[in-house]
């Protein structure tokens, strides 16, 4: 890392740059979470009296800006809204000496006390001090790790992205995975948190929200462009809110009255990195079965070569900073400075060890010879065929194919088999059944990121000082998860896209020398998604076989139809047609500063509005799912497996789900509101308290046209509930003498905004009183003692949650059985003529979505139209109205040590407690008196939970809704739940019957506590 002084040309194209973005942001907005510093002190006689009326100059060596101020009636000070850097500090008194500090080093968001004594003397005569400031915190009790310039720059960060120093902060847990992190990686940038773990940071950059989508940082600044770092584990100030975890401030570096620029490079190469040790048994599996085989030359040629696929990494920076001066007309030493800065880098690799395992079908198996999978299990894994299903003693049976050998019967295998490759059957990796035996060891895994930042300082007058600063990153498009690359390469590119706008004007103003305010306001958004590249659009549907009515049902969101099997069986591939999500904050801040004795008074407001916009086509060419639910012996067989099952399935053509998406878009708003009063005092020269008071409102989440549900009614009653109700009751006594009729009650309904007086918000506002105290006691001039208590509420926003939509999106699934698999709809799978002649069968694939009885083949969105009975017989998380914030109260102690100059040691202990922590309930979860007990499987109890009963809920009961309410009738033939004829038993003796899985996904039950100590 160098430093290096550039031509002056280059200084002043970058000069009228800045004066440019000065002029722009000075009409933007948003919000700021203080970055900036505080100088205070008492100034007293060698006598030890307070000194009214001295005149201070807090003086940046760097920029030459002053802040001019007096001591108040007991002799104190206070200089706020400093930047980060070395200041020199003068002190005139009449009758005394003038008192000079110089190499005063202010850190980032601190309150830094110094206590000035004066000789009495001549103002001509000085008493000089050369110093750094004092490494004990002695002004509040909040837990805080800062990291200075040089820290940042020297201390090893991967890809030289800042934000990771967080994880080395005492009192933080990190909570990621041990993976290479870019710049671009936000997600594992984030995955920090203080003692506790609930909810999510406050990211803030030069006092500026600095969030995205998902409780992560949104621009990440390259560790050149960073003057100053602070984590604060236990904030007890009442300014810092909007979070149960840390507050992570950063400051950027800005502009002094010297040139100064600096250009980094950072180079590795994917050779002389350690070797996967799945990529290792590759290689030298290949070398043994050369040599096995007598071709040694060959084996020998591999030796020479790496054992790991070619790749590398770039990653470069350059920035410059300084006066703005435009020659013969303006000179801005002292006055007007700039910051420019741009990193980029290129990563071209190859994937992680933990994504190169990938499952495909052997040679003998995509034939159709299952035959060695019995030879592991001849009972798991027998393959049953799904022409031959016929009733026996109540539950759908099938014969088993001869040798395991199965035909091919599905149009589309032949376009998919071809894109899977071949399995390399690396020995310690792939199991004994074929699980990961295609080792994907050069799978792309490449990236292309740049940023840039310009920051502008003005001094306009004494009193006046303001800042202006644009950020920009693109990460664009990320090459991941292309196991396809022997066979269509691109095919399965993530295509993933990051970008961050970041805008910020801030401006203070010195009303006298007890008297300030600062007023900020900002704009940050964060663009998130995957872009298809030509490969991904060039496999419309009717290319692998399908329909070409399935073509126009896509229309420009072409992709390769999903090819969906169960987690830890086959590799599938299921990339959608992907979408965009942009995540926006505004807010303007204003604080008051006013100090009256030895109490430093501040009183602000922070105004926000969160935006979240989004769409996501989804999977518009369509889903084809496929588990052994067709081919293992039974209904109610349990221990199939589904290595072999599963691909024998998709050979014959028989899912067990056909679907296609047709989405909305998304637009949600919710507003934040939160004011504080804070003071500082000191209660003597030992002696400091911090109480304040915070108050925070977060706003109900709001869809720009109530495209969503605003809830569950858990006791709605229903069109079809009598009815439902009577059918129950003429069941057997089988389920009756288990759950009478009487008990059994269908009720519960989805309400929609602002429909039939619903409220236009998902939740209500959330209210919270946030009380904080903290103290600081200096014991000697080398140990403090610190600590503190605060009440913290998390937050509830639309960054970070989004809304059920309901039937605004609304997938088209085709019924494949309504009787288990003993017939088959829109198929001749289980007719005399399939089983006679192969070439005469006929799969749904032919014709995977029918016209049907309304003349239709796809489901229209209905919106809010079907009211109460939109998602009966589905499922359903939904947000209650009653979203509490998540409450922490968390405490710390600590003592603090100074051993020398530059060490100072604090031992503390860092502890919290939270409640109403939102967790997921499910509300129709079978009855405990109907679970199994012990710890052997009770296969007679499952194999009578799963028996079929006589769906009281099917179509034909509610014949009268064809008048009374025909679009909630037509809506119900589409969908299974309705037009099967039977239902397993267990559905019946569930608490609301009538939905197939219903969830609470914001039930305030949980609770914890965390503490650690820490040095």
């Amino acid at each position: 890392m160098r430093s290096i002084n550039f031509a002056s040309a280059i200084f002043r194209s970058m000069a009228l740059a800045s004066i440019i973005a000065l002029a722009i942001l000075a009409s933007l907005a948003a919000f700021a979470q203080e970055t900036r510093s505080t100088i205070l002190g008492t100034v007293k006689d060698q006598a030890g009296a307070a000194i009214a009326g001295a005149t201070i100059d807090v003086t940046n060596t760097e920029t030459n800006t002053a802040a001019k101020l007096s001591t108040n009636s007991s002799g104190y000070f206070e200089a706020p809204y400093l930047l980060p850097g070395t200041y020199s500090i003068t002190v005139f008194a009449q009758g005394f000496k003038r008192y000079v500090q110089q190499g005063y080093a202010l850190t980032v968001n601190s309150r830094q006390n110094i206590d000035i004594t004066l000789e009495i003397g001549a103002a001509a005569e000085s008493v000089t001090v050369t110093a750094s400031t004092t490494m004990l915190e002695t002004t509040s009790g909040s837990g805080t790790a800062s990291f200075e310039q040089r820290q940042i720059s020297d201390l090893p960060v991967m890809s030289n992205s800042a934000i990771l120093l967080a994880r080395s902060a005492p009192g933080m847990q990190w909570t990621a995975q041990p993976n290479y992190l870019g710049m671009h990686s936000n997600a594992g940038g984030s995955a920090v948190g203080a003692v506790g773990g609930v909810g999510g940071n406050e990211f803030s950059l030069d006092g500026v929200s600095n969030s995205a989508a998902g409780r992560r940082t949104g621009y990440l600044p390259y560790t050149d462009t960073i003057a100053e770092f602070k984590v604060e584990t236990a904030p007890f100030d009442a300014s810092k809110g909007h979070t149960t975890s840390a507050t992570i401030s950063l400051s950027t570096k800005s502009g002094t009255n010297g040139y100064h620029g600096a250009l980094t490079w950072q180079h590795w190469q994917q050779r002389l990195n350690a070797t996967q040790s799945t990529t290792n048994a590759a290689y030298w599996s290949r070398i043994y079965d050369l040599e096995a085989n007598g071709n040694t030359a060959l084996a020998d040629q591999l030796r020479s070569e790496s054992a790991q696929p070619p790749g590398r990494s770039n990653n470069w920076a350059g920035s410059v900073g300084g006066p703005v001066r435009v020659p013969k007309l303006f000179n801005g030493e002292d006055k007007l400075f700039f910051f420019f800065a741009y990193n980029a880098a290129k990563d071209v690799k190859t994937e992680e060890a933990t994504a190169v395992n990938r499952t495909v079908p052997t040679d003998a198996h995509r034939r159709g010879d299952f035959s060695d999978l019995l030879q592991i299990d001849p009972v798991r894994y027998q393959i049953y065929d799904p022409r031959t299903a016929e009733v026996v003693n109540g539950v759908v049976t099938r014969k088993p194919f001869v040798g395991n050998q199965v035909p091919i019967l599905n149009p589309l295998y032949k376009y998919y088999e071809a894109l899977y490759p071949h399995a390399n059957n690396v020995p310690g990796v792939v199991s004994r059944e074929g699980r990961n035996n295609y080792l994907a060891s050069a799978t792309p895994f490449n990236w292309d990121y740049k940023a840039f930042t310009n920051r502008v300082d003005l001094q306009l007058t004494p009193k006046q000082r303001m800042f202006g600063k644009w950020s920009y990153s693109n990460f664009n498009p990320e090459n991941r998860g292309d196991w396809t690359y022997e066979t269509a390469p691109g095919l399965l590119q993530n295509g993933l896209v990051r970008k961050n706008i970041g805008i910020t004007f801030d401006h203070v103003y010195t009303f006298n020398s007890t008297t300030i305010f600062n007023w900020s306001i900002a704009w940050n958004r964060f663009i998130e998604g995957s872009v298809s590249n030509d490969v991904q659009t060039s496999f419309p549907p009717s290319s692998v076989g399908l329909p070409s009515y399935v073509d126009e049902k896509a229309g420009q969101f072409i992709h390769l139809p999903n090819l969906d099997f169960s987690d830890n069986s086959y590799s599938d591939f299921t990339r959608g047609y992907p979408g965009f999500g942009r995540f926006s904050v505004g807010t303007v801040r204003g604080e008051l500063s006013k100090y009256i004795g030895t109490h430093s008074l501040r009183f602000g407001v922070d105004l926000r509005e969160n935006w979240r916009a989004s769409n996501g086509p989804g999977n518009t060419s369509g889903n084809f799912t496929y588990n052994n639910s067709f081919v293992r012996q039974a209904q109610n067989t349990t221990n199939a497996q589904l290595i072999g099952l599963e691909w024998a399935a998709f050979m014959l053509g028989v899912p067990s789900g056909v679907s296609i998406s047709t989405n909305d878009d998304l637009y949600l708003w919710n507003k934040f509101y939160s004011g504080y009063v804070q003071d500082d005092w000191k209660l003597s020269r030992k002696l400091t308290l911090n109480l304040g008071l915070r108050y925070e409102l977060e706003g109900g989440f709001r869809e720009r046209f109530n495209r969503g549900l605003s809830g569950f009614d858990l006791d709605a009653t229903l069109p079809i509930s009598q009815v439902a109700q009577d059918a129950y009751a003429t069941l057997p006594a089988s389920i009756l003498s288990l759950r009478p009729a009487s008990d059994f009650i269908v009720k519960g309904g989805t309400r929609y905004l602002g429909k039939d007086g619903e409220p236009e918000t998902v939740n209500n506002s959330q209210p919270g009183w946030m009380p904080r105290i903290g103290f600081a006691y200096q014991i000697n001039n080398k140990t403090v003692l610190r600590g503190g208590w605060g009440m913290f509420y998390d937050t509830n926003n639309v960054l970070n949650d989004g809304l059920n939509q309901g039937q605004y999106n609304r997938g088209t699934g085709t019924t494949i059985t309504n009787d288990n698999g003993l017939n088959f709809l829109g198929t001749n799978i289980t007719s005399a003529e399939c089983k006679a002649d192969l070439a005469k069968c006929r799969t749904i694939l032919s014709n995977p979505f029918p016209v049907r009885f309304d003349g239709t083949r796809f489901d229209t969105p209905t919106g809010s139209a079907l009211g109460l009975m939109s998602l009966q017989g589905r499922g359903i998380t939904f947000l209650d109205r009653d979203w509490e914030r998540a409450r922490q109260h968390r405490f710390r102690v600590g003592l603090q040590r100074q051993l020398s100059s530059a060490i100072v040691v604090e031992l503390a202990y860092l502890g919290s407690r939270t409640d109403q922590i939102q967790v997921e309930k499910r509300l129709d979860a079978l009855p405990e008196q109907y679970w199994a007990t012990g710890l052997v499987r009770n296969n007679k109890l499952a194999n009578d939970l799963n028996s079929n009963l006589k769906n009281p809920f099917n179509i034909s009961n509610f014949a009268a809704l064809q008048t009374t309410a025909p679009l909630i009738y037509n809506d119900m033939l589409k969908n299974g739940f309705f037009t099967n004829a039977n239902v397993a038993k267990s559905q019946l003796l569930r608490p609301y019957p009538n939905m197939n899985g219903l969830r609470n996904g914001r039930d305030p039950a949980g609770d914890g506590s965390g503490g650690r100590p820490s040095v």
